[in-house]
């Protein structure tokens, strides 16, 4: 990957998150904030492979893309969706900050 790559994800999603559409931001400790994610797992950070998210759809405690299709399917429009992913989003870092003390 190149900040070339990187430029032209960027332009072909016009900026925007890949699964909610929200403007990303590109300044550290906002909100939305742009973050790479891979669609395969399995798959290294390859062009074919990456799509920009906002931070919080990303990471270890990330909706899966089932979980998201089903909250914007119940939600009339994106922030209160974004309050729900948020909620979301605290109970699986909790879930996984438990697991990590048990261990």
């Amino acid at each position: 990957m190149t900040i070339d790559n990187l430029v032209n994800i960027w332009e072909k999603q016009d900026g925007e998150c890949f699964y909610t559409n929200v403007q990303l931001a590109h300044t550290q400790h906002s909100n939305y904030q742009c973050s790479l994610e891979r669609l395969n797992n399995d798959r290294g950070y390859v062009i074919d492979n990456v799509v920009l998210v906002m931070w919080e759809m990303n990471g270890p405690t990330q909706m899966t893309a089932e979980e998201t299709k089903y909250l914007f399917t119940f939600t009339d429009s994106v922030h209160p969706a974004l309050e729900e992913i948020n909620k979301i989003w605290v109970r699986k870092r909790r879930s996984a900050t438990t697991t990590k003390q048990l261990l």
